[in-house]
């Protein structure tokens, strides 16, 4: 599992959240059902993965999802 939590976003209404996760060899992440994936670029067994999502009211903000590789992932937002 991965996630951005450890960094808190506050989102508002309509912002925009962009996240990447870098891996090393085990899966693509998969990032939780309200992302939109873009394609995976890949580089030997290096892999990144870019998704985004709107927000639909104030919240905490984190990306989230599922590997079995090594990562590191950055979120940042939009207003």
């Amino acid at each position: 599992m991965f996630s951005t939590s450890s960094v808190q976003l506050n989102c508002g209404r309509g912002d925009l959240l962009v996240s990447v996760v870098g891996t090393n060899t085990g899966t693509a992440p998969q990032f939780t059902p309200e992302w939109q994936s873009l394609p995976v670029l890949k580089l030997s067994s290096y892999q990144l993965s870019t998704a985004y999502r709107t927000i639909p009211a104030a919240q905490s903000c984190a990306a989230t999802g599922l590997t079995t590789a090594q990562w590191g992932a950055v979120a940042v937002t939009f207003r």
